[in-house]
């Protein structure tokens, strides 16, 4: 289990490794110039539900440039060939819009980020692509110029968070286990060393047949991991439950892959097993042991150093002014949150004997006095008992910030959604058309020149429409409105100074309209994002169908497109999908945005998502395997204390009601921290990403609960372990 844990942690990394090299191979490269065109391409990415597609409209003219992965020749002039996703689609009417052609092929896995990706590469005439495509020359080629990606990859920053991430999830539970199953049955090794002594084997012996039996255990778990993982492998990578896909060859192991994960492994087992061999001693040594050795307050200083950073990280994210773009602390964050983790598992020896003290001092029953004196008298036992849970927990609580910050990324989050289209992209009148065709209303957004000095912003549409489209986004009205007018805004410190001229769209339209007043700032903040100057109360077609759809010839003689006006609409969020599906049938080379909505960063979410549900797995799979082994050790360690206290007379109730007790103050106190770090360390990360600002206090919650369900059931299982009777034979010296 802790080899396949490592495992995942390289596999996270190596499948966006893997990914970006196939990006960079399929992508095309731009011609400097006509004249070196070896082709002619459209590339377009398409939001299609909650999945983008990649169409490649291409003209190969001469055919000189080399094929891309994945495809056996180009498509002729209304061919399409579609990758296997792709194909299951076709089905589809809406699809089918998008990929209109005759079928002549399938894409190659080599030509595909993952086995589910949407690729549709479809034959086109130059003549007939928007501007005449791009030319494109093969790499290296005379005349090449740019290679830019058809796909975006994953942010290394966030690669670095994922595998942060998966270390504490995986990694720290698995060294607690290591830990724990190390000690497994201290009394049975007290006697195994104390045999091996009468036999006449020396102390340096004894603890070195101790350190290879923990050395074998390892390699053999090495090589189980290294034997477990091709098939777990193959089985996950095209089945979709982490929430994406991928080429299981693109995971495969490679020997650098098998061997230093086993190194590791070995090498972290060796070192505990060191740790834990300075502390076993012979048989007249553990007679004199003393469990309530001192631990040092050094102990609390990574805890308090992560602890610090995060707080101070939490407490700027929330001060951060509404739309100040937040500072990037990613690595910052990261880091803290590994030192914050490490830090409690070191703490918790410290943090278990000072609740333990507290309890012994101030408990109101003979059994909580008792269980608080056990805890704080061997404080590494108790410790050894909750750390894999504590680190848990935390992690828990890490991802539901990761989680939240995630979902804003890729998914709309609000009841209504603005989806805009630029009016350059649309065909002549198609403006006109989608104002027909649209469920909801929709305005125009018309902005200033940008070069020109001040940014100027209008909003065009009749007040009926206006008053539609407000109260869609959030039930305002215009007071006072009258068509065939103009009406400033008053988040312009002097509304007067703004004039129609200012925005050349319409310019020659609501030059000659009357003046009608000045709309409220609330309501200019409705109409866009940044708050309107301007509100032309006339039908929006007349000046969104007059731009120019073609280049337009520059002062300086070169050529640009119209890109400052767009037809935008408000709609529910269920309603998305339909209004985009309308926009794409009038304009097939639009490039229409919905806020929020953003399939390329919802792909990459998926996947970092599902490595950590998986990575959460795994942790709770060695918390509950640590849980069991301390349990057990416990059970054996104190059964011949339990039996002392019986044989004097302690009522077998209070000393099962100790236990509780003694449970209930080492887990109770190290959860109770690890959710506060955990909290902290989401609150952190969800800041860090700036998108979200309110902590998501319903999975808060739900992790609270668990984990006081967790405290209280090992709680009553521990009590439940404690002996009922005297045993004479437990008493008995070893």
């Amino acid at each position: 289990m802790a080899m396949v844990g490592t495992l995942l942690c390289i596999a996270a990394a190596t499948v966006v490794s893997a990914q970006a090299d196939r990006t960079w191979e399929r992508s095309f490269t731009s011609a400097v110039d006509d004249a070196h065109s070896q082709a002619r391409v459209t590339v377009s990415r398409i939001a299609y539900g909650e999945r983008m597609l990649l169409r490649v409209d291409v003209d190969p003219l001469d055919g000189e440039l080399p094929l891309p992965p994945g495809l056996g020749r180009w498509p002729a002039s209304g061919e399409v060939i579609l990758s296997p996703a792709a194909e299951e689609l076709r089905s589809t009417a809406a699809f089918r819009a998008l990929a209109p052609g005759r079928v002549a092929g399938t894409v190659g896995d080599a030509g595909l980020r993952s086995p589910d990706e949407l690729v549709i590469y479809r034959g086109v005439p130059a003549s007939e692509q928007p501007r005449g495509g791009e030319g494109v020359v093969a790499p290296g080629a005379t005349g090449a110029g740019a290679h830019d990606r058809d796909t975006p990859d994953i942010p290394p920053g966030q690669v670095v968070a994922l595998v942060t991430v998966l270390a504490v999830l995986v990694g720290l539970p698995v060294a607690a286990f290591l830990g724990v199953a190390t000690r497994l049955s201290a009394a049975t090794r007290a006697r195994r060393l104390a045999v091996l002594q009468f036999l006449g084997a020396s102390t340096s012996t004894i603890r070195s047949v101790n350190m290879l039996e923990v050395t074998t255990l390892s390699f053999i778990g090495w090589l189980g991991g290294v034997a477990v993982f091709p098939v777990v492998n193959r089985v996950v990578a095209r089945s979709g439950l982490l929430g994406t896909t991928w080429f299981a060859s693109d995971t495969e192991l490679t020997a650098a892959t098998a061997i230093l994960p086993g190194v590791l492994l070995l090498t972290l087992a060796v070192v505990i097993g060191r740790r834990i061999e300075t502390g076993t001693g012979t048989r007249a040594e553990i007679r004199q042991a003393d469990p309530a050795r001192t631990v040092s307050a050094w102990r609390l200083v990574p805890l308090a150093c992560g602890l610090t950073s995060l707080s101070a990280q939490v407490v700027t994210g929330a001060l951060r002014p509404p739309g100040v773009t937040p500072v990037r602390l990613d690595l910052l964050m990261s880091t803290a949150v590994v030192v914050t983790a490490a830090g409690l598992a070191v703490a918790m020896p410290s943090v278990i004997r000072w609740s333990g003290r507290v309890l012994a001092v101030h408990g109101k029953t003979v059994s909580a006095r008792l269980g608080g004196a056990r805890a704080a008298f061997d404080p590494r036992d108790g410790a050894r008992l909750v750390v894999a849970l504590a680190l848990l927990v935390m992690a828990a609580g890490v991802t539901i910030g990761q989680t939240r910050d995630a979902r804003a990324v890729s998914v709309p989050t609000a009841a209504v959604v603005p989806v805009a289209v630029d009016v350059s992209e649309l065909p002549d009148g198609g403006a006109a058309t989608l104002l027909d065709e649209l469920p909801t209303a929709a305005i125009g957004l018309a902005a200033s020149d940008p070069a020109s000095p001040e940014m100027r912003l209008a909003a065009i549409a009749p007040c009926d429409r206006v008053d539609a489209f407000l109260r869609a986004v959030g039930g305002a009205s215009v007071p006072g409105c009258v068509d065939g007018a103009v009406l400033t805004s008053s988040i312009d410190e002097d509304p007067s100074s703004v004039r129609v001229d200012d925005v050349p769209a319409i310019a020659s339209l609501a030059e000659n309209l009357p003046h009608r007043g000045v709309l409220p700032e609330n309501v200019a903040g409705l109409l866009a994002e940044s708050g309107v100057d301007l509100l032309v109360t006339i039908d929006p077609a007349a000046v969104l169908d007059a731009v120019a759809r073609g280049p337009v010839v520059t002062e300086a003689g070169g050529t640009a497109y119209a890109t400052n006006v767009q037809l935008v609409t408000a709609v529910p969020s269920a309603d998305v999908a339909a209004t985009l599906a309308s926009i794409y049938r009038t304009a097939p080379y639009s490039q229409p945005t919905a806020t929020g909505l953003d399939p390329d960063s919802g792909r990459n979410i998926a996947m970092i998502n599902g490595f950590v549900r998986l990575g959460l797995l795994l942790g709770t799979v060695m918390t509950v395997l640590a849980l069991a082994v301390a349990l057990a050790d416990r059970a054996t360690t104190r059964r011949r204390p339990d039996m002392s206290l019986l044989a004097a007379g302690v009522d077998a109730s209070t000393l099962r009601a100790a236990h509780r007790w003694e449970s209930l103050t080492t887990l109770g106190t190290g959860a109770s921290l690890a959710l506060l770090c955990g909290v902290l360390g989401g609150l952190a990360w969800q800041y860090a990403g700036g998108l979200v600002r309110e902590p998501d206090w319903a999975s808060i919650a739900v992790l609270a609960a668990l984990t006081v369900a967790a405290v209280v059931g090992v709680a009553v299982t521990t009590a439940a372990m404690a002996p009922r009777d005297v045993d004479i034979e437990s008493l008995r010296t070893t």
